[in-house]
């Protein structure tokens, strides 16, 4: 058992946590995988020729055209886009910054991945709806019960 599956108690919204993980990064498999590799490859192959040619301008331009895909592909694996879960609420990463922590108090219901949905959301007493990235269906049902009873699908 790792330390992110370890039992804690229930927060003061009454919300058990009991068997969540405190984050949930978003997968980085199928097509999000086939695309930054397709990104890589087209990267390199336009700028082999510019690292080849004669005139600087070319060469810096190469140079800088590799270093952001590069920069773009390890900020991927680095720090993936991801819902954080914790006592005070939830937290969802999208690139490297964490967005504003929605406290449980603020949450009206979990919407939880259904057949047609790709991912799982939170709404808010005030309307809004936050994407839930990376979140399991099986972690969101957990919160669900939490908040208002049975899942919603």
């Amino acid at each position: 058992m790792s330390s992110d599956d370890l039992p804690r108690a229930p927060d003061d919204a009454g919300i058990d946590l009991t068997g969540l993980r405190e984050e949930y990064p978003r997968p980085f498999t199928g097509t999000l995988r086939w695309t930054v590799l397709a990104a890589q490859v087209l990267a390199l192959v336009t700028a082999v020729p510019q690292l080849l040619s004669g005139s600087w301008p070319a060469r810096a331009a190469a140079v800088v055209l590799v270093a952001f895909v590069v920069l773009g592909v390890l900020m991927q694996f680095w720090r993936p886009p991801a819902t954080s879960v914790s006592a005070e609420g939830l937290r969802v990463r999208k690139v490297l910054v964490p967005g504003p922590l929605v406290p449980w108090a603020d949450l009206a219901r979990i919407d939880v991945q259904g057949r047609f949905e790709a991912q799982s959301t939170a709404r808010t007493t005030d309307g809004r709806r936050v994407p839930l990235i990376g979140l399991t269906r099986d972690a969101a049902e957990h919160l669900a019960r939490g908040i208002d009873g049975p899942a919603r699908h």
